[in-house]
């Protein structure tokens, strides 16, 4: 599933958080990464295995531009 948002400005320590579920065998983890707009290179942010997924982004280590982020969820099957 992919969640599109609308664009917004952030500096400083940003809250970033995710939701997943797996009613079979549940979530072992879930990370957080980031790529500069219109790359394919993904960087982790976090990692995080317990819900509820979430993580703190100081945006002052990046440079200044447009990013994505993404979660990717692993559930305890692998």
């Amino acid at each position: 599933m992919t969640t599109t948002a609308q664009p917004t400005i952030v500096s400083g320590a940003v809250a970033v958080s995710a939701t997943a579920s797996d009613t079979g065998s549940g979530v072992a983890r879930v990370v957080v990464q980031y790529a500069a707009a219109g790359s394919s290179t993904w960087t982790s942010l976090c990692t995080d295995q317990t819900t509820p997924y979430s993580c703190t982004w100081d945006t002052l280590t990046v440079a200044d531009g447009d990013y994505q982020l993404r979660a990717i969820a692993t559930d305890n099957v692998g």
